[in-house]
């Protein structure tokens, strides 16, 4: 590129310079060879500039004049900040690209603005010791960024510093590599909030659109003082993910943001539609201690705008999780999932973590019951808030409420019935084999129960009896297992006490009769008879 200026500096020359006698040249006319020198000696010394500074380019591009052209020229300006300003002093960086600008008619105000985004960016090689190995990029150093960033903002209107740090907070957010450098967030929050502090609008639309806009920053500032304070021992890897406990900003701050619907207690929805704030933190909930760091981090849920107590309750769930995983035993209810229960604030949420707590238990355990009887009553009361509505709730809140009760009434009848006929073994001194004959019964018709749509505890009983009539036949015909006539006996004691309880516990069920509708269908239809 040296010798393309030289050959053009030769050129214009023969335009416009004279001899040592003061005559001039003879080309002194050709206007437009002389433009073209020039031309060529602009465009040579910015092609020597990007080359020293890797800037790709293609010099057709310099020629030609379109909109097309004018983009690449941006491009060529941008690359050349961002190249430059890893080496070069910030002020020596601006000057040149303002002459850039210049030079070929670019916006003004381009140069400090693709600055300040540079500034306000990632360093490419994160590093958590904090760049020490990279001490030529001002990025590393925080402190000289903010000052750098402050001089190319004095050179902005008001409405072009809000633009360039509004899109440098998206680009920041988006950038999963800055995702934990909190002090990074926290210095591009305040320069922008300090910008939208000098907003001046009159329009009713943009004044709310504004104070949206400064509350959206106003969370993401409380949340990251909460994340500085909490995680400032830990490593660099081992810290949450900031950036993914927030929507990203709309790319126009005053036109309605398009929101996705908020997670429920559980959490865990693979749906793109729904928004989980609280997914970054579950490999800190993870860890032995998680309860102290759900205490400690408990007012990030209304910082990230979700109710009281879903952190409480992440970290209940996360913990059943791993327990479930390791094959470890579950806490006790009362230990465990009451307390988190009580820090929610809406029954259907409390309902909806008792019943998936409910799900963890063993089958058939009396823990299991008891997160049961939790969620049942809180699925009532949830139902009763709603029909107080008196129809301003939606008929798909009504209908989601309605039914959750009866899933839970229906799960809850059938496991409390099922623990009340085991009970029967405790009450009843049987020898082993009837007890193994008496179990096989009850698992059959704990199978046959969940298998209908709907529980019936008379179906329940008609089941009992069947399923024990069959089981003591069959048995007493088989002589190798030994069952005798004083084992028929004991087990019908079993069967028939398991009946009595469950007709104590439903006044509607009177045993004696089904037993005789059963003996009456039998002896007509013999064995062959259809349900």
């Amino acid at each position: 590129f040296n010798r393309i200026l030289t050959l053009a500096s030769i050129g214009a020359y023969c335009g416009i310079g004279t001899y040592s006698s003061g005559k001039t040249l003879p080309w002194n006319k050709q206007r437009r060879f002389i433009e073209q020198c020039k031309e060529l000696c602009r465009n040579s010394k910015w092609w020597g500039v990007l080359s020293r500074h890797a800037v790709s380019f293609d010099p057709s591009i310099f020629t030609a004049s379109n909109d097309s052209a004018n983009e690449n020229l941006e491009k060529y300006c941008r690359d050349l900040i961002w190249n430059a300003a890893t080496s070069l002093d910030v002020e020596i960086v601006m000057r040149l690209s303002s002459k850039f600008a210049h030079a070929y008619g670019l916006n003004k105000v381009f140069p400090q603005t693709s600055l300040v985004e540079f500034l306000l960016s990632s360093p490419k090689k994160m590093d958590t010791s904090r760049g020490s190995n990279c001490e030529s990029d001002i990025r590393f150093d925080l402190i000289m960024t903010e000052s750098a960033v402050r001089l190319c903002l004095s050179y902005l209107p008001v409405i072009n510093q809000s633009k360039v740090l509004r899109k440098c907070l998206i680009d920041l957010e988006r950038d999963s590599r800055a995702s934990r450098d909190y002090d990074r967030h926290t210095l591009v929050l305040t320069l922008y909030s300090e910008c939208l502090g000098k907003l001046v609008t009159r329009k009713e639309t943009r004044v709310k659109a504004l104070e949206a806009e400064t509350l959206r920053v106003q969370r993401r500032f409380d949340v990251l003082a909460l994340l500085s304070t909490t995680f400032e021992s830990y490593p660099w890897e081992k810290r949450p993910e900031y950036s993914k406990m927030f929507e990203p900003l709309p790319l126009d701050p005053f036109s309605p943001p398009t929101k996705r619907k908020m997670c429920s207690v559980l959490g865990f929805e693979e749906s793109g539609d729904v928004f989980d704030p609280l997914a970054p933190l579950h490999d800190i909930l993870d860890h032995s201690g998680a309860n102290s760091m759900a205490g400690a981090l408990a007012s990030l849920c209304s910082m990230v705008q979700l109710p009281p107590g879903y952190l409480h309750a992440r970290s209940l769930i996360v913990r059943f999780r791993k327990l479930r995983e390791s094959s470890d035993g579950l806490p006790k209810v009362e230990s465990s999932v009451i307390p988190v229960i009580k820090k929610l604030v809406s029954p259907a949420d409390k309902a909806d973590l008792a019943w998936w707590c409910s799900s963890q238990y063993a089958s058939g355990s009396v823990e299991q019951l008891h997160c049961l009887d939790l969620a049942h009553s809180n699925a009532t009361t949830a139902s009763e808030e709603i029909e107080s509505l008196q129809g301003r709730a939606s008929k798909e809140d009504e209908r989601a409420a309605l039914d959750r009760v009866k899933r839970i009434d229906t799960a809850r009848a059938i496991l409390s019935d099922h623990i009340l006929v085991d009970k029967v073994l405790e009450q009843n001194n049987s020898s082993d084999l009837v007890q193994k004959v008496y179990k096989s019964i009850i698992r059959k018709v704990q199978k046959v129960s969940a298998e209908k749509e709907s529980y019936c505890p008379e179906h329940f009983v008609r089941e009992l009896l069947i399923e024990g009539s069959l089981a003591a036949a069959l048995a007493s015909l088989d002589d190798c297992d030994g069952f005798t006539t004083v084992h028929f006996r004991s087990l019908a004691i079993l069967v028939h006490d398991a009946c009595k309880l469950l007709a104590s516990r439903y006044t509607h069920i009177f045993v004696g009769r089904v037993a005789r509708i059963l003996a009456r269908r039998w002896m007509i239809n013999g064995d062959d008879a259809s349900d």
